[in-house]
């Protein structure tokens, strides 16, 4: 063991390793006042920057920042959040890959699958939505692990802030995938909530059976100006205007009134 002083203090051992002991625990400052590693009796390791606790080992696992509370998780970020328009947060992860379209971090969600082996069941992860350089538009996307396959995207959120469910592009602002119904967009003035398949679809309102479902319509001056029904105790369907004046219409063909109710209860064929 050496000890000796340079310009620079040392402690060398250059044959085994080199042990310091407190049974009351261990106190390093850069300078005087001013904490820089403090181990704990009890185990526990702080490290600090400029005075301020940064990393702080417990029983449970570890904290980083300033401790807050009981610590009773393996990893926990402790600090005010950063802001940056509507964002909140206390820790960011970066993917370092070169510029690309779908490059960006992501966070892995691992459990248990046959006694105490893990494996992944899904995943968090944001993506560059584009290749052009200098452009930040980015998405967020959500991921499920199917039996004997890869986790695969389940939603995603666009830089439109349109949400896409089992489909990577949403049509509208929400779009509701089960499978492609071919080379279709939907409509621009029909594409809030956008139901696709292959097949037959559609979508259900289910409530118990004395109960009435609904679907409506509204605007600023009539929040429900009209609405249709059923109620399947009584067996009533209803389509409903709120509206002095209103009309229901029925159209066939391409697009020609075939049968218009007016609000007195007439009914006209062919004509309004």
């Amino acid at each position: 063991l050496r000890m000796y002083h340079n310009s620079d203090s040392y402690i060398t051992n250059a044959t085994a390793a080199l042990n310091i002991q407190s049974t009351a625990g261990l106190n390093m400052q850069a300078k005087s006042g001013e904490n820089s590693i403090i181990c704990a009796a009890d185990g526990a390791v702080t490290l600090y920057h400029d005075g301020v606790a940064k990393l702080t080992t417990t029983a449970v696992g570890i904290t980083a920042g300033v401790p807050h509370g009981t610590a009773d998780h393996a990893l926990e970020v402790a600090m005010a959040a950063t802001t940056s328009g509507d964002r909140r947060a206390v820790a960011e992860f970066i993917d370092t890959t070169t510029m690309a379209a779908g490059v960006g971090a992501g966070i892995l969600l691992d459990g248990a699958y046959t006694g105490t082996t893990t494996t992944e069941f899904g995943a968090i992860w944001v993506e560059k939505e584009n290749g052009t350089n200098a452009n930040y538009a980015g998405t967020l996307r959500l991921g499920t692990r199917p039996h004997g396959g890869s986790t695969t995207e389940a939603i995603v959120i666009d830089s439109a802030q349109k949400v896409g469910i089992g489909i990577a592009s949403p049509d509208g602002t929400l779009h509701v995938h089960t499978a492609t119904a071919g080379s279709v967009t939907a409509n621009s003035g029909l594409d809030d909530f956008v139901v696709e398949n292959s097949g037959d679809g559609g979508m259900s309102i289910l409530v118990p059976d004395a109960s009435t479902a609904y679907y409506g319509f509204g605007s600023p001056t009539n929040s429900l100006a009209a609405w249709d029904s059923w109620t399947y105790s009584t067996g009533a369907r209803t389509i409903n205007t709120n509206k002095a004046g209103a009309t229901v219409g029925i159209y066939t063909g391409a697009n020609a009134l075939s049968t218009t109710f007016d609000a007195s209860g007439n009914v006209g064929i062919g004509a309004a």
